[in-house]
């Protein structure tokens, strides 16, 4: 019954949790850069930060979501759904 439960829980959160849970992470690692180089001044962030934090973002969304994919959803079906989802995601941006 447990291992029912946890697998419908899996097909509801594998693809909104990951879309909160890379956005947080990229917020707390720019938490840590800021006060480590101390930016709270008002200065913009550079270019390769940018990128830094967002290539994070996006590597924790696909991996949060592998670690949540559901027992029964092939990778294949799986890959196909983060394609169009992380797609969605780029263009409402």
């Amino acid at each position: 019954m447990i291992s029912k439960l946890k697998e419908f829980l899996r097909w509801i959160i594998f693809i909104p949790l990951p879309f909160i849970a890379g956005p947080l992470v990229s917020g707390l690692l720019l938490i840590l850069l800021l006060i480590f180089t101390k930016g709270f001044s008002g200065e913009l962030i550079d270019i390769p930060t940018k990128l830094m934090l967002t290539s994070t973002m996006w590597v924790v969304i696909y991996w949060v979501g592998a670690f949540l994919k559901p027992r029964k959803l092939s990778f294949k079906s799986f890959r196909i759904i983060w394609i169009i989802s992380i797609t969605i995601a780029v263009i409402s941006f």
